[in-house]
Formats: C-alpha cells, sequence, structure tokens
C-alpha cells in the first residue's frame, strides 16, 4: 500500500498529512497553506514540487527520503528524517531552518540546500531573496551517524553545520554566517569547494584534503 501523486493536490485546513503504509511518490505538486507531515514506511520519492505558505514541512521514512524535485517552506522549516539515507539532486528552500537526519547524507553537485529565504510571487513569477546573515539567521544541520556528501550550493543566512563520520563537501559553493563541520573520523574532503563564512570557519580536525 502506498500513496502516488502524479496531478495536483492541494490542502486549505490547519495541516496537510500523508501517512502511508508503503511509498510515497510524488512527481505533480502538492501543496497547502499551513504544515505538511509526511510519513512512510518505505520511501518517499519527491520528483515534483510540495511547497506550503505557513508552517513547516517535516518528511518521515522507515526508509529513504529522495528530492529530485523542489521542496519550499515559505513561512517555516524544512525536517527530513529517514532511518536509512536521504538523497538530493534537487532543491530544498525554507524562510526558517533545514534539518536532516540519516545514517548518510547524499547531496549531489545540482542540489540547492537553503535556509532563511523569503520566497514571493510577483508578475514574473517566483522571486527568492536570501535574508541579511547574521548570528540570528536561520541555520541548515545536516546530521549522519556515517557519510554526508554536500556537494551543491548550500546557503544560510545563519549557520551551516554538517555533523558525521565522514563529510565530503567538494565541488560545493557553501555560503553562511558561520560554518562548522564536525567529524568523528577527522575526514574532511573538499577538493575545488567554495566556502564562505562571514563570522567563522571551523573543523574539529587537521585532517582536510583539497585541492583547487
Amino acid at each position: 500500500i502506498g500513496v502516488r501523486n502524479a496531478g495536483h493536490i492541494g490542502a486549505s485546513f490547519d495541516t496537510f498529512q500523508i501517512d502511508s503504509q508503503g511509498r510515497i511518490v510524488n512527481t505533480g505538486i502538492l501543496n497547502a497553506e499551513k504544515a505538511m507531515n509526511l510519513t512512510a514506511t518505505q520511501d518517499i520519492n519527491n520528483q515534483g514540487k510540495i511547497e506550503n505558505k505557513q508552517g513547516n514541512i517535516q518528511l518521515r521514512s522507515k526508509a529513504k527520503i529522495e528530492n529530485r524535485g523542489s521542496i519550499v517552506a515559505r513561512g517555516g522549516n524544512i525536517d527530513k528524517k529517514a532511518d536509512s539515507h536521504i538523497q538530493q539532486s534537487g532543491e530544498t528552500l525554507a524562510k526558517g531552518n533545514v534539518n536532516y537526519t540519516a545514517p548518510t547524507i547524499h547531496a549531489t553537485e545540482s542540489s540547492l540546500i537553503a535556509a532563511g529565504v523569503n520566497v514571493t510571487d510577483d508578475a514574473q513569477g517566483e522571486t527568492r531573496q536570501l535574508e541579511t546573515k547574521s548570528a540570528k539567521g536561520k541555520s541548515i544541520q545536516l546530521t549522519s551517524s556515517r557519510k554526508t556528501t554536500a556537494q551543491g550550493k548550500n546557503i544560510a543566512s545563519g549557520g551551516i553545520t554538517i555533523s558525521a563520520s565522514e563529510v565530503n563537501v567538494s565541488q560545493s559553493h557553501t555560503s553562511a554566517h558561520g560554518i562548522e563541520i564536525k567529524t568523528t573520523k577527522d575526514q574532511i574532503q573538499a577538493n575545488h569547494a567554495t566556502l564562505i563564512a562571514d563570522n567563522a570557519l571551523s573543523n574539529n580536525t587537521n585532517n582536510i584534503r583539497y585541492s583547487t
């Protein structure tokens, strides 16, 4: 038993919730006025667009979460938690914070993870603007017990924290008020990476492998 959407599902009530005993596959549009909660015992696979105007977006999977499309929280946080793996080649944008938790996290070079973004509609379409960076800005937290790979664009108005056994930010463009990378195996790969921290860039290892 699973949920598959290839069309357009919208909701204007308090909370948009899908609770599946199988997979959740979205190749269309899921949107809501307020909070969105997607929970699955198997994979959650988004190839379309998941968006809300207020409140948080939560994804919970007993297996894998994969985002090849777009997930946008115009007024709140985005929180993804998977028991197996989080995979991303698409985009995740939040007005608030972005949190990923899984044993392994892999965001490819085409991915975008952004926190503290104002998304508005105008005559030309959709406008996205990062709020001014500060210590009180919005944060990105990527937490894994094994390896985290974040090779795309990682942008936050506050801090970016990556905690894992191993971290690979090679080829990435990572920009925030502060950046902290914590590893348990003392290994960080940052080949051809651009890391920009307005305030501080810190890590807990001397073993950083990089090339330009």
